[in-house]
């Protein structure tokens, strides 16, 4: 007859866990903070059972954790499939949601995904002292980098969610045409493209000449060239004159759109109502036995809406070899011709390219040593070769360059002509080109067709350029005297940490573009004034019997993160954009629509910087950032377009919580709403 131990009814606690003890089953036991039950059948000491652990579970089961991974207010417990983890508490306005499977933590609320805005991985200032080239701290983050092609060990897929990010360590050196109508085009977070206003080409929801305030996704995908891989998508974009080349991260490129100049490259020139693949391009396209991943697209953009439709395209490979597609006014796709090309053609001439500039009708290439090439006009000399050429030709005198700029454009009465930048990798800027308005910086009005250098004995580590050719203001960024002095600084002082940058302005000033109090013409370079515009900032206003006292808020002119360049009307009239190391947005130069002061209202000459009204904008003292409501945020990137001539222009921003900002024209209704009015602030797009 079997016999029940009713001493074994209960567990048996046995202490701490010792290797001198034997075990037997129900034993428990305390170890490393938690208890633990003895299961295995069989009596063992603890030498032979071995210490409790979740991996020895022949042996032990975890009773009860007693081990605490917490360490913060706020911080909650889950399991990472083996052990109980900490989670640390998220930031303000957050949930807890599930970013990946299986796993949980603490993300933005999106509420409707199609609004929320795709994050960016390339920085506005490039670390160009890197000798990593890909990565977001890398010297070429522009480039994508495809692993086991041209010695790359890893996948760096580039990922931006605005159109037009530049073959440049300057991801917006100049302002942008975009479209002729403007529309509002974005990536959001599930890599889809998002677009609301005018709708053409079939670029939208509808196939031509009609425009929705609703964001839709264009998701028309033509399998006439195939489809995509299962984990393929949508990482880049570019988009000017009607056509669209979008970017995967398999170095694809879909097109769509305005094709007569055959600039689309799929072998004909109709135009495209769908997205379509370019066979020509990507992993399963060979050139002389060679894949064809794209590592960057670089379109002409003519910032004037008198080269709509004269559009052609580059397409640098993995490998630095360059094709190219579409008009080929004055040579400038260098195919050695004027033709139009209707498929992407090898580019002669070039190698290890990996940085382009394209202007209305010439162009320019850096390769990984710094030389540099140029095809096209030679407007008031800018290729500083002489003359205009069908094919590239090395520009000599150009040395060791980090940075370029062509500034070949249209301007107010359809002549065109250029303006053109570099820097080297000492920090030495120089120019070359159109000078009527102080452009080079040189005291004098004088075109120079040789590269002068600008500044005299400063560095400098970016430079940036706002409207057209003739007409053209600059920002140029200083070198920190405590890091490189030059080039790579940008992202030192700026992305990397908070210190902030000084800059100088030169160029044409009518509108006080030069930011330093005055519209009169001078044609040196400038250090921007500390005042601001107006009597409308102050640090301290208070009042006493009813005497108010104000204390002038200054500009800080010296720890500044970055310019975005804009122009808001017709040709001439070019402004900027400013965020400084407190979050705040400033503006200087021309705004053609502005409510800057109580009831004052229509276009304005700010010719002191300005802290437009804007829900991030404070007084305080040692924030780095601040915004209206709870959960603090700030613009990390703005983007301004339009049709320059009759100045429909519109801004878009993007903050920290991946939200869309929106100022500006809307005649097209991209900023959600159906009144045919200018929005004359900033306001969150809504779906």
């Amino acid at each position: 007859m079997a016999t029940i131990d009713l001493g074994k009814i209960k567990f048996t606690w046995r202490g701490a866990f010792s290797t001198s003890n034997t075990y037997e089953a129900d034993d428990v036991v305390s170890h490393s903070g938690s208890s633990w039950i003895y299961v295995n059948a069989t009596s063992k000491t603890g030498t032979n059972a071995g210490s409790p652990s979740n991996s020895n579970t022949t042996h032990w089961n975890l009773m009860a954790d007693g081990t605490s991974p917490l360490t913060t207010a706020g911080d909650v417990i889950t399991h990472d499939g083996s052990n109980s983890i900490r989670l640390p508490v998220g930031s303000v306005g957050q949930s807890l949601q599930v970013t990946s499977s299986n796993t949980l933590g603490y993300s933005n609320q999106k509420g409707f995904e199609g609004i929320d805005v795709l994050d960016s991985n390339v920085p506005l200032y490039a670390n160009t002292t890197n000798t990593t080239i890909g990565g977001t701290d890398g010297k070429r983050p522009w480039l994508a980098r495809y692993n086991g092609k041209s010695g790359a060990n890893a996948d760096w897929i580039p990922q931006d969610p605005f159109a037009n990010p530049h073959c440049s360590p300057v991801k917006r050196q100049h302002d942008e045409l975009i479209s002729t109508q403007t529309c509002l085009f974005f990536l959001n977070s599930n890599h889809e493209l998002m677009k609301s206003g005018y709708m053409h080409h079939g670029i939208g929801v509808f196939t031509n000449t009609n425009y929705l305030d609703q964001v839709n996704m264009v998701g028309n995908l033509s399998m006439e060239n195939g489809g995509m891989a299962n984990d393929e998508k949508f990482v880049r974009f570019w988009y000017c004159g009607g056509s669209l080349y979008m970017l995967t991260n398999k170095g694809n490129v879909w097109v769509a759109g305005e094709n007569s100049g055959s600039q689309l490259g799929l072998g004909h020139t109709t135009d495209v109502f769908q997205l379509v693949r370019n066979p020509y391009l990507g992993p399963d396209a060979t050139n002389n036995g060679v894949t064809c991943e794209v590592s960057c697209i670089v379109v002409n953009d003519a910032r004037g809406y008198q080269g709509y439709g004269n559009t052609h395209a580059f397409f640098i490979l993995h490998d630095g070899r360059v094709m190219a597609c579409g008009w080929g006014g004055s040579g400038s796709h260098g195919l050695g011709n004027t033709s139009a090309f209707s498929v992407p053609t090898i580019v002669s001439g070039l190698t290890n390219i990996v940085m382009m500039s394209a202007g209305y009708d010439s162009t320019y290439a850096v390769d990984s040593s710094g030389n540099a090439y140029h095809t096209g006009t030679d407007r008031s000399g800018s290729s500083s070769l002489g003359s205009a050429r069908t094919s590239f030709a090395q520009m000599t005198a150009v040395q060791n360059c980090e940075q370029i700029i062509n500034g070949t454009t249209y301007y107010y009465n359809g002549g065109v002509d250029a303006t053109s930048f570099y820097i080297n990798t000492t920090g030495d800027l120089f120019g070359i080109g159109n000078a009527a308005n102080g452009q080079l910086g040189q005291g004098t009005t004088t075109d120079s067709s040789t590269w002068v250098q600008i500044g005299g004995s400063e560095n400098f580590s970016a430079v940036q350029t706002a409207g057209n050719a003739s007409t053209m203001s600059i920002v140029a960024w200083l070198g920190n005297s405590n890091g490189q002095d030059g080039p790579g600084d940008m992202y030192t002082y700026t992305i990397a940490s908070n210190v902030g940058m000084p800059f100088r302005t030169f160029g044409y000033n009518g509108q006080g573009q030069q930011a330093v109090g005055d519209t009169t013409a001078n044609s040196s370079v400038r250090t921007p004034t500390t005042q601001t515009f107006g009597d409308y900032h102050n640090t301290v206003t208070s009042s006493a019997d009813g005497t108010v006292s104000r204390t002038p808020l200054t500009f800080p002119s010296a720890n500044m993160i970055a310019c975005f360049p804009f122009r808001t009307s017709g040709y001439n009239n070019a402004g900027w954009w400013g965020i400084d190391t407190q979050g705040r947005l400033w503006v200087w130069g021309y705004l053609a629509q502005a409510y800057e002061y109580r009831n004052a209202t229509g276009a304005v000459s700010i010719t002191k910087p300005f802290l437009y009204p804007a829900p991030m904008q404070h007084t305080l003292t040692g924030q780095t950032e601040w915004w209206l409501g709870d959960s603090d945020q700030k613009f990390v990137e703005i983007l301004s377009f339009g049709h320059y001539y009759n100045g429909y222009w519109t801004h878009i921003a993007r903050t920290t919580k991946g939200e869309i900002w929106m100022i500006g024209n809307n005649l097209y209704y991209q900023h959600g709403t159906t009144q045919n009015i200018h929005h004359h602030f900033w306001h969150k797009r809504n779906p």
